[in-house]
């Protein structure tokens, strides 16, 4: 549930892309809806991936396909599992677009 208050967001920043510096880049299919503090006092990102398209979208529709999804999981928990500090994906659900 998004609550009317919440204020959903896409981050814009800068980067390579396919070996290359691409200039400005931007979430393009993740539609940020806040940070919740849990009991350890740790924040969490709240995200809905391919959730439609954002201004950063370009000229694709924001959804993603499963196989992308699993392989962003897969790599966030083995990055985890090697000990490199970053976010760490928790959940995918697949659901159809006529939904």
């Amino acid at each position: 549930m998004v609550y009317a208050t919440c204020c959903v967001m896409q981050q814009c920043y800068g980067g390579h892309q396919f070996g290359n510096w691409a200039g400005q880049l931007g979430d393009g299919r993740a539609i940020t809806l806040g940070e919740v503090l849990n009991s350890k006092g740790e924040r969490w990102e709240l995200q809905l991936k391919g959730g439609g398209p954002t201004p950063y979208s370009r000229r694709a529709d924001g959804r993603a396909v499963m196989r992308s999804s699993v392989r962003e999981f897969v790599a966030s928990e083995a990055m985890f599992f090697l000990g490199v500090r970053r976010w760490r994906g928790r959940r995918s659900r697949a659901e159809s677009a006529g939904c």
